[in-house]
């Protein structure tokens, strides 16, 4: 039995720039309750058609099918988070190392989660589904 939830018309988000070793990342967080993540979209990181662009888009269209489908977000957190690549470095405002950029994925959604997030500054998406696609 799947617990598959329809994407409504619109949905309110916040988008987080993280800083990575690869460069800034861009996490949209959106969400239909507060503190509740529905999707997750991930941008930042190459150009389209590269390997890293799309191993951003591919963890994000990943994230937002487990929070889709009822997955507990702190599994997805839980199994992201420390995650480490050859290229750590410190996030200055937050004075903690991030490890990767999966790991930087994983502590903005914990962050977001916990209410260390302002997502008072809200934008509404309206993305339409294309066939195939999560969002």
């Amino acid at each position: 039995m799947s617990n598959w939830q329809e994407r409504p018309k619109k949905l309110p988000s916040t988008t987080v720039k993280q800083i990575t070793g690869h460069g800034n990342l861009f996490i949209i967080i959106s969400y239909q309750e507060p503190r509740v993540p529905f999707e997750v979209f991930v941008s930042g990181l190459g150009k389209s058609g590269e390997c890293a662009y799309s191993q951003m888009e591919a963890i994000g269209k990943t994230i937002s099918i487990g929070l889709r489908s009822g997955v507990d977000p702190k599994r997805l957190i839980d199994s992201l988070i420390n995650m480490q690549c050859p290229h750590p470095i410190m996030d200055p405002e937050r004075q903690v190392f991030i490890q990767s950029p999966y790991d930087a994925i994983a502590r903005v959604l914990r962050d977001f989660i916990e209410g260390k997030i302002d997502s008072s500054q809200e934008q509404f998406s309206e993305e339409e589904d294309n066939e195939g696609s999560v969002a």
